[in-house]
């Protein structure tokens, strides 16, 4: 029994060193390995090397309990479904590599599943994000900080992709575009104001800690800033009753601008400002009839939801493939029972953080179930960690504390 015990502690230590490690290294994803099927392979993926077997002896060993796991049993549905998906898929060898990555995710969500079952382990997750929100928001910050002095041709500044070119930094620091900076930055603050004060953070470090990262999150002026105004009005009863209605306000104001900047574009032209469609529209629109055209078992895993042509206001040309927003891009690909399992999967993990960690509820809607509405994230890998830990949510513990829930 004591082996057994033995084993069992040094593959959780394994399986949260993994974790641990890769949500560190997860905001540097244009840090590659190489591709395969024309997929990148992120230098945090090579940590499927400690997590995998770890994760699948622990599965193993308990696989009675995972039976009876509603959220586990989601999870199988959705990979099944994907498996049929690649298939069934005309894109052949990239929608192997496709489910993959599937598969890769389904590991990081049950990793992290089972280790915020115990509490111990999940203060070292909690601590991984915020060291890793801490280094983000620096670099965000040396990047403003440069572009103030001068500085225009940094690896860190985005694209301005829809909006319009001006004298205003568009800022995506060490990811790869600025829309996942902005899913990622929501994510970890909602983290770190559920762990400051188990972490032993002080009220004013970790205010400024958030607000530091909230403020790096409006430098990426992305449409997935929705959630964080969502997140205000979510967490508007945690405020003093006399903010309560201002923060109201604020995040209604918010969600209706970020609305019309997501679907309108403002372009410049020799006779003036003229407004029109924004190219999201367009693209959903295509989606759309993809998936009308393939329902109910859509196209296949990794064929492309959209294809519309546009010139962006910086006058570049492109071609548009991606859905734009997660739910299209799954009922295109994969149908109604690929929708169906993915919201699944979400409403679970929402309805179990609401219960055990409220700012993880919250982080749930900022960080994916909003975002999701502009832009295809269900891929996104930083988005299945935060999924998987409000899905085996425990009650936080501080550091001094030993026990846990198991």
């Amino acid at each position: 029994m004591g082996k057994v015990l033995s084993g069992q502690f040094k593959l959780r230590r394994t399986l949260l060193a993994g974790l641990s490690l890769f949500i560190i290294l997860s905001p540097f994803d244009r840090l590659s390995l190489g591709t395969v099927a024309g997929l990148q392979v992120r230098l945090a993926d090579a940590t499927v090397l400690l997590i995998a077997p770890a994760l699948a002896v622990l599965v193993f060993r308990h696989w009675r309990s995972w039976l009876l796991d509603s959220f586990a049993q989601v999870l199988v549905v959705w990979l099944a479904i994907n498996l049929i998906g690649a298939w069934r898929s005309p894109a052949g060898a990239l929608a192997i590599a496709k489910f993959a990555g599937v598969g890769w995710l389904a590991v990081l969500a049950l990793s992290a599943a089972t280790l915020s079952r115990d509490g111990a382990a999940q203060l070292y997750l909690r601590a991984a994000w915020c060291a890793a929100l801490a280094v983000v928001v620096a670099i965000f910050l040396a990047t403003l900080a440069m572009w103030v002095l001068g500085a225009r041709d940094l690896s860190t500044l985005a694209s301005f992709g829809s909006l319009p070119p001006g004298p205003y930094p568009r800022i995506r620091g060490p990811f790869m575009n600025a829309n996942m900076a902005c899913t990622w930055l929501l994510a970890a603050l909602a983290v770190a104001i559920s762990s400051g004060p188990a972490l032993g953070l002080s009220r004013k470090q970790l205010f400024t800690l958030v607000g530091l990262g909230g403020a790096s999150s409006a430098l990426t002026a992305s449409p997935g800033l929705a959630g964080l105004f969502a997140g205000l009005a979510m967490s508007r009863s945690r405020l003093p009753h006399s903010l309560r209605p201002y923060a109201l306000v604020l995040a209604i104001g918010g969600l209706a601008v970020m609305a019309l900047a997501t679907t309108l574009l403002v372009r410049s032209t020799p006779a003036g400002w003229r407004v029109e469609p924004a190219p999201r529209a367009s693209v959903w629109e295509s989606a759309a009839e993809t998936a009308a055209s393939a329902f109910p078992l859509g196209s296949g895993l990794g064929t492309e939801p959209a294809k519309h042509s546009w010139t962006s206001p910086a006058g570049e040309l492109q071609l548009l493939t991606d859905a734009h927003q997660a739910y299209l891009s799954i009922l295109a690909q994969l149908g109604m029972p690929g929708l169906v399992a993915w919201l699944a999967l979400l409403a679970i993990a929402f309805l179990r953080a609401r219960h055990e960690d409220p700012w993880l509820a919250v982080g749930i809607v900022a960080a994916v179930v909003i975002p999701s509405l502009s832009g295809s994230f269900e891929n996104a890998r930083h988005l299945w960690v935060l999924v998987g830990m409000a899905a085996g949510s425990a009650p936080l513990m501080r550091p001094s504390s030993t026990g846990g829930r198991h």
